[in-house]
């Protein structure tokens, strides 16, 4: 690494990372118990507790490396060899590396600058059979070193940086979760059908495919002979192109060809893989089935080969098939047993299943192209992780450090009292309110709080929650009691004593007051009834782009059915049920127009 003297101050050094620390290996220890006694009481960190935190092994500690809690630990061998990661106290397992900072060196700095190497260290390790760390690659790693102090500053930059990442990635896989669930509701339905036949009733014929000696290449030219690895069956999705070729001097099987309409169903592998289905939508010419997967071709005048797929597909018949499969790790599937062929399924007429069909394909389709774009965008949070950090480690961060070090940095106000400062902000609101002709009660009081600070940028020191009305923190019934100021009759909130508690003035003022006279003039031409339900809306919409941290209508409403709504005497169950889709989208269009999209998706 060369220094930039336009970047690096000259204080700071570059050096190589051996240089910053010592290390030493793990050892496996002379004594091993699965079971803790007074003889053997060091747990063992071995890679399974390393990752997970189970311990399942513990030795007497003698001539072992032993480890504190938070030291760092690097997986030296094996597939995820330069992963580095804290420390539980015990003794380092024989696939562990521990590493120590030396003197002036921020263990979190350090241990940043590990994890920014991470996929040089794993893409290139040392070793034909189990891969291990390339040493000389590892400690001859160059990094800038700056004083202590300002590797802390740097650490704080990089984890404020990851902190929000990390957020934004959990609502994600939030977001997936929730996806996930609502795809198994929509398949699931079908489960709940009537007019039951057996599934040897709708079939014509049951096979599996051929099993001849390929070659290892994926065929390009659908003029030649293929067949299919068990890989080509997805969950409802078949990859023509997962084949192999088969040789010229094999006369290809032709019973076997795939045609268009033909069901899938892998018969053996891995327990995860078998039992796995899918309908052939479309194929290309001379293209084999396998012998580990099954063939199922319907009677088309009793059901469509697409519902039969979906109901296969459905949660509940996926339990029915994992039910006869054998075999724990590698696993095996007989679908000719009479087992499969007598399960019941709901066979509606061939027009009533085009419509289900019709119905499901299209929601399916809308949950694939969210699917598709939370995996992109999980994609593109673990590159910019790996971008922060490699910034941080470039002096990329440098300035920002420097400008943070000498400018003369104006602090964020924050009242002497948060209580105090709750009171007047709720009591602002209140006032200004009344003015209008707009009575306020509990949960009214805490929709107006959210909006302020999430739409208008005015901190009120409430943490909101998800609540049956609407965004809102527990924490306000504190304020709103205080007999001092408030006096509550009922659902209606009135302030007391305007003047003492109004007095004081301090930076948001000016702000809270423009804030308040915005959303009054947002919800005065509403009437006393629609207002609250617009007023729930407008909060509700706002919370969930906060949440998800999109505005796209359809992960929206989904977001909202899984909200739900456990009150006494509502008769709605989710907050996609009390707001109908027309409302939702016109809700999303005005907070656009007022450009509170951009603050709630930071």
């Amino acid at each position: 690494m060369e220094r930039n003297n336009n970047i690096l101050p000259s204080h700071w050094q570059i050096m190589k990372l051996g240089e910053v620390c010592t290390y030493s290996k793990g050892k496996k220890p002379a004594v091993l118990k699965v079971t803790k006694t007074k003889e053997c009481s060091i747990p063992y960190i071995n890679i399974k507790a390393f990752e997970k935190g189970i311990i399942s092994e513990y030795t007497n500690g003698e001539k072992c490396n032993i480890c504190n809690d938070d030291d760092l630990l690097m997986v030296w061998d094996g597939a995820r060899c330069g992963l580095i990661g804290k420390a539980k106290k015990g003794a380092v397992g024989s696939t562990l590396m521990k590493i120590l900072p030396k003197e002036n060196i921020h263990k979190e700095f350090l241990y940043h600058f590990i994890s920014s190497k991470f996929w040089t260290l794993n893409t290139k390790p040392k070793g034909v059979g189990i891969p291990h760390i390339e040493p000389t690659l590892l400690w001859n790693f160059e990094l800038i070193v700056p004083p202590l102090p300002e590797q802390q500053a740097i650490v704080a930059k990089i984890e404020e940086l990851l902190s929000e990442l990390d957020n934004g990635k959990q609502q994600l896989l939030t977001a997936q979760q929730q996806l996930k669930v609502y795809r198994q509701s929509l398949l699931n339905l079908l489960a709940n059908g009537k007019n039951l036949k057996t599934i040897d009733s709708v079939i014509e014929k049951l096979d599996q495919g051929w099993s001849p000696k390929c070659l290892n290449e994926n065929s390009k030219d659908e003029n030649e002979w293929a067949v299919i690895k068990t890989s080509a069956v997805q969950h409802g999705h078949f990859v023509a192109y997962e084949n192999k070729i088969l040789p010229k001097d094999l006369k290809p099987r032709e019973q076997h060809e795939l045609k268009a309409g033909d069901i899938l169903i892998t018969r053996a592998g891995p327990r995860i893989r078998v039992g796995v289905c899918c309908l052939v939508r479309k194929t290309r010419p001379r293209l084999i089935n396998c012998d580990k997967v099954y063939r199922i071709k319907v009677n088309t005048k009793i059901i469509s080969p697409e519902y039969f797929e979906l109901i296969l597909n459905t949660p509940f018949y996926q339990r029915e098939i994992e039910k006869m499969k054998s075999g724990i790790s590698d696993s095996g599937l007989n679908l000719t047993q009479s087992k499969f062929l007598k399960v019941e399924i709901p066979v509606p007429n061939i027009k009533e299943q085009k419509l289900i069909v019709s119905e499901l394909e299209s929601k399916l389709t809308v949950c694939d192209k969210i699917e598709e774009t939370i995996s992109q965008s999980l994609q593109q949070a673990e590159t910019l992780r790996q971008s922060i950090l490699k910034q941080a480690f470039e002096g990329k961060l440098v300035s920002v450090v420097a400008e943070q070090r000498e400018a003369k940095v104006i602090p964020l106000y924050k009242p002497k009292s948060e209580y105090f400062y709750q009171m007047q902000l709720l009591g602002l609101v209140a006032k200004t309110s009344k003015q209008k002709q707009i009575e306020h009660g509990e949960m009214t009081l805490a929709k107006y709080a959210y909006l302020m600070d999430k739409a208008y940028d005015i901190p009120t020191y409430f943490n909101y929650n998800r609540w049956h009305l609407g965004p809102y923190p527990p924490t306000i019934k504190k304020v709103i009691n205080n007999k001092q100021y408030f006096k509550k009759s009922g659902n209606h909130i009135e302030v007391l004593n305007e003047k003492t508690l109004l007095n004081s003035t301090h930076p948001y003022t000016e702000k809270m007051q423009s804030a308040v006279n915005d959303l009054t003039d947002i919800f005065s031409k509403y009437s006393t009834k629609e207002r609250s339900h617009k007023t729930e809306l407008l909060a509700t919409i706002c919370k969930v782009i906060e949440d998800i941290q999109s505005t796209y209508l359809k992960a929206v409403r989904l977001s909202m059915q899984e909200w739900k709504i456990n009150l006494k005497g509502e008769k709605h169950k989710t907050k996609a049920e009390k707001f109908n889709e027309a409302e939702t989208e016109k809700c999303l269009a005005f907070i656009k127009e007022k450009g509170w999209d951009k603050k709630l998706m930071k």
